[in-house]
């Protein structure tokens, strides 16, 4: 599967890494370098958390992903942020535009791609 990982933490993608190793994974650490991908390539999974550093946060990313065009948008989007104000915000904006997505908070404890793709909601 191609998997985006979205997140302005190293640490975070070092464990996506690890835990997404049997597939084809980009990573963006920032919402510019994210929306250069996303118009580039048909990602199947998108893990993007809120807080993105001073500019930007997952909102804009959620907004990103809206305006593509349906070839260009991914299977699910799975929101990993311990910002529970800003998960909720990109939750709601996803489900409401008909993009499937599903939640988790960031940890060892990964959403692998298979369930991700059987949990969506």
């Amino acid at each position: 599967m191609k998997i985006l990982v979205v997140d302005d933490e190293e640490y975070r993608h070092a464990l996506f890494s690890k835990a997404l190793s049997e597939h084809q994974v980009w990573h963006a650490y920032g919402y510019e370098h994210a929306l250069e991908l996303m118009k580039k390539v048909q990602f199947d999974i998108m893990y993007f958390d809120y807080d993105l550093g001073v500019f930007y946060n997952g909102s804009c990313l959620v907004n990103a992903v809206v305006l593509l065009p349906p070839e260009l948008r991914p299977q699910v989007v799975v929101v990993h942020s311990w910002n529970p104000e800003g998960a909720d915000m990109m939750m709601t904006g996803l489900k409401t535009s008909g993009i499937k997505a599903i939640r988790s908070v960031f940890g060892p404890n990964v959403i692998l791609p298979a369930e991700a793709i059987e949990t969506q909601t």
